[in-house]
């Protein structure tokens, strides 16, 4: 993963290596030098999967860093911030089910989405629970300073998201709302679904967007 700003010539480079583990560099083309390898995982899921992401706020150029930092079925993700001097102390976000008491599970996917003109960040990321098959999914919105829980949501808990993506997420540039987009494995509801997300009322109803029989990738 390599991403940019805007706002300092500067670059963030995640990496995930044969060994499991995430590692983060950053390049300042100002004074053309690579920052100190910062090994943040040692022992993330392999093969294909990421489980980590970078993104950076639109407004205030700080860059947001979310990954799973074991591969055993614990109950958390863990993120940092980086100001362009200086990371913050590593924190965790607990994951929940859909009867929002703890879940626990490796996690094969993360991914952010910045919005524009904004310091707000959507983090989507499945777990590897129930089993190979399907996933659970959750979103939870940054605001710029921390993980406005009172939005988190889990979207399903039996998604196609274990060993393919299977989900995205977009703001809209006027409105500012977003919408998630999914495929759910769910018995009586296998398809493709969406939610709006408003950054006051938080999400909408789920809207079924299309049935399918194959998973959705």
């Amino acid at each position: 993963v390599l991403k940019s700003t805007w706002k300092r010539n500067e670059m963030i480079l995640g990496t995930l290596d044969n060994s499991s583990d995430i590692n983060i560099q950053i390049f300042n083309n100002s004074d053309k030098v690579w920052t100190p390898l910062l090994e943040v995982a040692t022992d993330t899921l392999p093969n294909g999967q990421r489980s980590f992401d970078i993104a950076y706020e639109d407004l205030s150029g700080d860059a947001l860093i979310v990954y799973d930092n074991s591969s055993s079925n614990d109950s958390f993700v863990q993120y940092t911030t980086w100001n362009g001097s200086r990371f913050s102390q590593f924190d965790n976000i607990t994951q929940v089910d859909a009867a929002f008491t703890d879940a626990k599970g490796a996690i094969p996917f993360v991914l952010l989405f910045p919005q524009l003109k904004t310091d707000n960040i959507m983090l989507m990321f499945t777990n590897n629970t129930p089993s190979d098959n399907g996933s659970g999914l959750f979103a939870v919105p940054w605001t710029g300073s921390s993980f406005n829980m009172a939005h988190a949501l889990v979207l399903t808990n039996d998604s196609f998201s274990v060993k393919k993506q299977g989900f995205a997420f977009a703001w809209e540039g006027l409105s500012g709302d977003g919408a998630a987009f999914y495929g759910d494995h769910s018995t009586g509801s296998r398809g493709m679904f969406m939610r709006t997300y408003n950054l006051t009322t938080g999400w909408g109803e789920k809207q079924q967007i299309a049935s399918f029989v194959s998973t959705i990738t």
